[in-house]
């Protein structure tokens, strides 16, 4: 309920408020769902989401990671979930200046979601037009 919430906060850009009610999320998913559960990396992918709209780079950075930690140990290796995490990843990290290590996270979001979506998925366009922009940058 708390990130049905928080999603909604966010999307009437409310990030504070959204980020308070991620936090209450999870707050209860770590207390009653182990700690691999799928739920508890959505919350932290959905905070790290609004720390990267909030500039806040470091922060958004290792709530992504965590939150691609947790999906590599709950979920299949060509899950969507995982891809779309890698793809954040990139983004920050090219935020941060961070080109080779944005280029690896992007190839790997392409090549995973190659195999799980197909090539003419909208998300794995999505996922190749940040892979060419970073290739134009390094």
């Amino acid at each position: 309920m708390y990130n049905r919430v928080g999603e909604l906060h966010e999307s009437m850009e409310e990030p504070e408020k959204a980020l308070e009610y991620y936090g209450k999320a999870l707050k209860i998913q770590e207390k009653c769902l182990s700690s691999s559960h799928q739920n508890i990396a959505t919350t932290i992918y959905n905070m790290g989401s609004i720390k990267t709209t909030e500039g806040e780079y470091q922060k958004a950075l290792d709530l992504h990671n965590r939150a691609l930690k947790i999906q590599e140990e709950s979920l299949l290796a060509n899950h969507p979930d995982i891809t779309r995490s890698y793809h954040a990843i990139a983004l920050v990290q090219e935020k941060m200046g961070e080109h080779s290590k944005a280029l690896s996270c992007a190839k790997q979001a392409v090549q995973i979601s190659e195999n799980s979506l197909g090539g003419e998925h909208p998300y794995v366009q999505l996922y190749r037009n940040t892979l060419n922009r970073l290739w134009k940058n390094v």
